[in-house]
């Protein structure tokens, strides 16, 4: 086990990359391709570990940036910022549709969710929050 409590404290940044953090918790093979990367980052013990990373960077005031599937999907982006993420990395051809999305959420829509995400424990049960979430927004 590591302590993400003390890595940050001598961290100038962290940067979450999620289709490796998501491969790492799941114990699947990086060329797996079982399941996307989305998905697998849609497992609420991903979306735990990636909370506790962000709150820790986030209480040291340590830069925090998040790449990976995970930040070019609208859905996934949700809850990373409902987390408390403010950067993210990704294909410059899904930033527009990510932007677009988010733009129609408010802050604490995203906060709900995520807080609702991370209280579940089912893949199945995120997803759902998620797309009542987003079944408001204009595609």
């Amino acid at each position: 086990m590591f302590d993400i409590h003390e890595i940050v404290k001598i961290a100038d940044f962290v940067s979450i990359g999620t289709n490796d953090l998501a491969n790492f918790i799941l114990a699947k093979d990086r060329q797996s391709q079982e399941a996307s990367a989305v998905l697998s980052f849609m497992h609420p013990s991903v979306l735990r570990a990636t909370d506790q990373v962000v709150r820790a960077a986030l209480k040291q005031g340590v830069g925090l940036t998040v790449c990976g599937e995970a930040a070019g999907n609208p859905a996934s982006a949700c809850l990373l910022v409902g987390m408390g993420v403010r950067n993210l990395s990704m294909n410059p051809f899904q930033a527009a549709r990510v932007r677009h999305i988010l733009q129609q959420l408010t802050l604490e829509q995203a906060e709900a969710a995520t807080n609702d995400a991370l209280s579940v424990t089912t893949q199945e049960e995120v997803q759902q929050i998620v797309a009542s979430v987003l079944r408001g927004t204009e595609v």
